[in-house]
């Protein structure tokens, strides 16, 4: 073998080993940007835990149901691996809103879960009130744990 062949030889395991350090590279980044962002949600979690240890009033309302129930599918976490193109699985839940009235007010009811309800249903509903601006919504909302219909 001369030394061209030997040169070029060199060259190309040298790229190869170059192309396979950067791919290892980018995966322990990937990891430890991963690890980052979990604990990040672990000590929001626990720091908004410690916030709200007060204890907040349930509300139990008889409403008239204005509109009918959207069902919305909301993303919840995701699970993934970065390795050239991203793969992984999105988590998610389905969450009900619709709109009633009590007292002559509109109040925006949230409920976990798939709850159908029609116009003009009378309903029963148990739940937490909650700050609207937070749930991207103006005047009263209700996070709702229970919903029963009356009308049968």
């Amino acid at each position: 073998m001369t030394n061209e062949y030997k040169t070029i030889i060199a060259a190309i395991l040298t790229f190869t080993s170059l192309v396979f350090a950067l791919f290892v590279g980018q995966l322990l980044w990937g990891i430890i940007a991963a690890l980052m962002i979990i604990s990040l949600l672990i000590f929001s979690r626990l720091l908004s835990g410690n916030a709200k240890t007060e204890e907040q009033a349930f509300e139990e309302l008889e409403v008239c149901v204005l509109t009918n129930s959207s069902i919305y599918k909301v993303p919840t976490f995701f699970v993934g691996i970065p390795i050239i193109v991203v793969l992984g699985e999105l988590g998610s839940k389905y969450e009900s809103v619709f709109l009633a009235e009590h007292e002559g007010k509109e109040v925006t009811v949230i409920y976990p879960g798939i709850c159908s309800v029609m116009k003009d249903d009378r309903l029963k509903i148990r739940g937490i009130d909650i700050d609207g601006k937070k749930a991207g919504v103006t005047g009263k909302c209700l996070k709702a744990s229970s919903v029963m219909n009356l009308r049968g």
